[in-house]
C-alpha cells in the first residue's frame, strides 16, 4: 500500500509517468507561446517606432520648432517603451505562474492588481491562492490514503458484519480479522 501511494497510485508509477510527461508537455508547449507573444510585441514595438518616425517628420511642418518636435517625439517614445516593457515583465509574471501549475483565471487578477499597483489586493489574492492550492494538495494526499483503508464493517465476503457471522468465525480467525481492522470490536 505505501508503495502505491509514492509511485502515484500505482505499484508501477505510471500515473506519476503520465503526470510529468503532460507537464513537460504543457511547459514545452507554454513556452513556445510566450515566445510566439514576445516576438508579436517586439513587432507592435518596432512598428511603433517606426510609425512615431513617420509622426516626426508630419511635425517638421507643422510649424514647431525644433525643440519642440524632438521634446514631442522623446515624450512619445518613452511610453511606448515604457509599454512594451511592462507587457514584457507581464509576460514574464505569468510565466512564472504557468511554470508553478497555476491556471491563467487564477493568476491574472493578482497580475493586473500588482501592475495597477495596488500592492495589497495583490498580496491578499496571492495569499488565497497559495492557501487554495495548499488546501488541494492535502485533499488530494488525503484521498489517495483514504481511498486504501479497508472499511471496518465488510467481512470476507464483501458483505456486512453482523455478530452470528463474526461468531461462526473460529477464534484464531476472528483475532486475524481484529488484527486487521480493530474498528471490529466497536461494530460487532
Amino acid at each position: 500500500m505505501e508503495d502505491e501511494v509514492k509511485n502515484g497510485g500505482t505499484p508501477d508509477g505510471k500515473t506519476e509517468d503520465a503526470n510529468i510527461e503532460l507537464q513537460r508537455k504543457i511547459d514545452t508547449a507554454v513556452t513556445k507561446a510566450l515566445q510566439t507573444q514576445k516576438t508579436k510585441l517586439d513587432k507592435e514595438y518596432n512598428e511603433k517606432l517606426t510609425g512615431l518616425q513617420g509622426k516626426l517628420d508630419a511635425f517638421e511642418t507643422n510649424g514647431l520648432t525644433d525643440a519642440e518636435k524632438v521634446a514631442k517625439q522623446l515624450k512619445a517614445a518613452e511610453e511606448a517603451e515604457k509599454s512594451y516593457n511592462e507587457k514584457i515583465k507581464r509576460l514574464e509574471v505569468n510565466k512564472e505562474f504557468v511554470a508553478l501549475g497555476v491556471e491563467e483565471a487564477s493568476y491574472a487578477p493578482i497580475v493586473d492588481d500588482f501592475f495597477k499597483g495596488d500592492f495589497k489586493a495583490a498580496t491578499s489574492k496571492l495569499g488565497e491562492l497559495i492557501e487554495n492550492k495548499a488546501n488541494q494538495k492535502a485533499e488530494a494526499k488525503f484521498n489517495a490514503l483514504a481511498a486504501n483503508i479497508p472499511d471496518a464493517k465488510t467481512g470476507k465476503d464483501g458483505k456486512s458484519w453482523t455478530k452470528e457471522a463474526f461468531a461462526k468465525l473460529t477464534y484464531s480467525e476472528q483475532m486475524e480479522e481484529i488484527s486487521k481492522n480493530p474498528e471490529l470490536l466497536k461494530l460487532i
